[in-house]
């Protein structure tokens, strides 16, 4: 009790005024600052990844030079993204459909954790919902990025359970009762 005491009378109050004192004024807005070059930063970026985009949709723009008759539109860009795809997630996803090499410590082959590994990865569709949109992505942006998390879900079980059938009452017995 008297710990709790002395740590609330070491904390500052809510009320006090802390925009006045100038070390954490000083600090404040230089973290304000950097915060605003990261945005102006991240400007350019964003810029440069829709024109990749733009690219890749073969869709026309001022970032383009040609000086030419033809009204054609070659899909380089997009050709070449889409064969680093198949190849690399071909290397990634093998034919033979064993995705997931295990290393142990004494040599042992850990075989049933491995079937896990590679019942998860062919149920929830890694290949193809997640690989593929990735290299894309990656090589479009330059950037490959995937966030891993946690996702609580919840389920009731229910099960049936035959009890007599009970009238104003009265249990009816089983061999008068209708099938239900």
């Amino acid at each position: 009790m008297a710990d709790d005491a002395e740590k609330k009378a070491e904390a500052p109050g809510r009320d006090k005024e802390y925009s006045t004192q100038s070390r954490i004024r000083t600090t404040a807005l230089k973290i304000a600052k950097g915060v605003e070059k990261g945005f102006e930063d991240q400007q350019d970026r964003a810029e440069s990844n829709m024109d990749n985009w733009d690219a890749y949709n073969c869709v026309l723009s001022d970032r383009q030079f040609y000086n030419g008759t033809s009204q054609l539109f070659l899909p380089f860009v997009k050709d070449a993204v889409e064969a680093r795809k198949t190849r690399y997630t071909g290397q990634l996803f093998p034919q033979n459909q064993r995705y997931v090499e295990v290393t142990s410590e004494n040599g042992d082959i850990p075989q049933a954790s491995m079937s896990l590994l590679e019942h998860y990865v062919r149920t929830r569709q890694i290949r193809s919902r997640v690989v593929r949109p990735l290299l894309v992505n990656g090589d479009v942006e330059g950037q490959y990025s995937i966030y891993v998390g946690w996702r609580e879900s919840k389920r009731n079980v229910v099960s049936k359970v035959s009890s007599p059938l009970v009238v104003d009452g009265m249990e009816v017995p089983s061999d008068i009762e209708a099938p239900i």
